[in-house]
């Protein structure tokens, strides 16, 4: 990732925080039921998985981390 410098301008700058923002899009994967879970959990291997909830109910069975997370 490119850090901004002194003499880096606005325009640049917002180009370079849009490549950064597709680079981070392009790695997102929706999950919608258990088997998108566990294919992308066991794909991931010993990788970082970040897990993003939207949902207005939080738990889900098949999830374990939603479970963690209910209020």
């Amino acid at each position: 990732m490119t850090r901004a410098t002194a003499q880096e301008a606005p325009e640049d700058a917002l180009q370079r925080r849009v490549r950064e923002s597709q680079r981070v899009d392009e790695r997102v994967k929706f999950i919608y039921n258990s088997e998108d879970w566990h294919r992308e959990l066991a794909g991931a291997g010993s990788g970082l998985v970040v897990l993003e909830v939207r949902l207005h109910q939080l738990a889900q069975p098949w999830c374990p981390s939603c479970v963690l997370l209910r209020p």
